[in-house]
């Protein structure tokens, strides 16, 4: 999971694990996760914290992790693709479809205001966002339709998109 501090890779084991270690790349020396103020009731043993952080920007690389089992035996190293950018976009991809309700929203004041802040949070994983509004009034039916072209995805904060469009209505504006 990509966060302001950087990455947060979470693990998980199909049997309980009394310790971890991981590195990354083929060489160096394997680090220990740690433990966690809790119990495994498998094991009777203090939990081994299943999560690690690497820096924001981490390139692509193999994470090597090696777990001991209940019976004390050393498992792996196992290697893990970490593709960042792919990660990121699948991230962002979960998160949208979980929240297409709260993708945009309306706000009166001096005029109908439309909020998209939620698609920029997430704006790694979007390609294009067309917006098509009708207004209907006694002279007839009006539309409105803004086309917001591809973000670039930084890790960093960027600035607003520039919407892209026709000569639009007062009211559009």
């Amino acid at each position: 999971m990509r966060h302001n501090g950087g990455w947060s890779v979470a693990l998980s084991f199909a049997e309980p694990a009394t310790g971890i270690s991981w590195r990354l790349g083929e060489a160096g020396n394997f680090r220990e996760t740690g433990f966690m103020d809790a119990f495994d009731p498998r094991t009777r043993r203090r939990m081994p914290n299943p999560s690690i952080q690497l820096d924001a920007d981490q390139p692509a690389t193999t994470i090597y992790v090696r777990y001991v089992d209940a019976n004390g035996g050393l498992q792996g190293p196992f290697p893990i693709r970490f593709e960042p950018v792919g990660a990121l976009e699948r991230e962002q991809r979960k998160i949208l479809e979980m929240t297409a309700g709260s993708w945009l929203s309306f706000r009166e004041y001096n005029g109908l205001l439309l909020y998209y802040t939620h698609l920029m949070s997430y704006r790694c994983t979007i390609r294009q966002v067309r917006i098509d509004l009708t207004r209907r009034s006694r002279t007839g039916r009006s539309r409105c339709r803004r086309a917001i072209r591809r973000i670039q995805c930084r890790f960093r904060p960027t600035r607003s998109p520039i919407l892209k469009s026709r000569p639009q209505p007062d009211w559009c504006r």
